[in-house]
């Protein structure tokens, strides 16, 4: 009796130090800028344009790493890594993760690098019609940047994946040590 007592009292308390961690780990969530004390309630998953889904699971992780290659920057986009084929196994569709990671530098002041990916021919999210603002860098030593744009309901199949820069304008600008992460997930 006194072991179950014992076993229920680590039980209770284990479960209260993790409910307490957690409450002190969420993040605050806020919209665009601001400050802190401007923060907004926090919204539901849904409201942030995804959904926990448990029973998404990795099928395959695709990398490339370039270390020797500058991409010299204008306003007209080019191949950031070379084209990748991946693919999403049968039976339904699968969600593709694409993490872009590359340093940048040497942007005009008033000029930002963007990176646009492409699925199977696809825009995927985040972004506009156009591409995803990922950096501004006003000075002459770069600064490394990273976002991850997901593809969902891809449909099965080997299914391209293109990563694209450029510069939002301006003259100078260039793209150099990068990294891309490719995953496919299946519900």
């Amino acid at each position: 009796m006194t072991s179950f007592i014992r076993g229920l009292a680590l039980y209770v308390l284990v479960g209260l130090s993790v409910a307490g961690l957690a409450l002190a780990q969420t993040p605050e969530v806020r919209e665009g800028g601001g400050t802190p004390s401007e923060a907004a309630p926090a919204l539901s998953e849904a409201a942030q344009g995804g959904i926990a889904s448990a029973n998404h699971v990795l099928q395959k992780t695709y990398f490339q790493t370039v270390n020797d290659a500058f991409i010299t920057l204008s306003p007209t986009f080019v191949n950031a890594f070379s084209d990748t084929l991946v693919n999403c196994p049968a039976s339904g569709a699968c969600a593709i993760a694409v993490t872009v990671s590359s340093q940048f530098g040497h942007i005009d002041p008033m000029q930002v690098a963007q990176v646009r990916v492409f699925v199977n021919g696809v825009l995927a999210p985040p972004g506009d019609d156009c591409c995803l603002n990922i950096s501004r860098n006003a000075g002459l030593l770069p600064q490394t940047n990273t976002m991850t744009f997901v593809a969902r309901g891809v449909p099965s199949g080997n299914r391209l994946v293109r990563v694209q820069f450029a510069v939002s304008g301006g003259t100078t600008g260039y793209a150099d040590y990068r990294t891309l992460e490719i995953r496919v997930f299946k519900p």
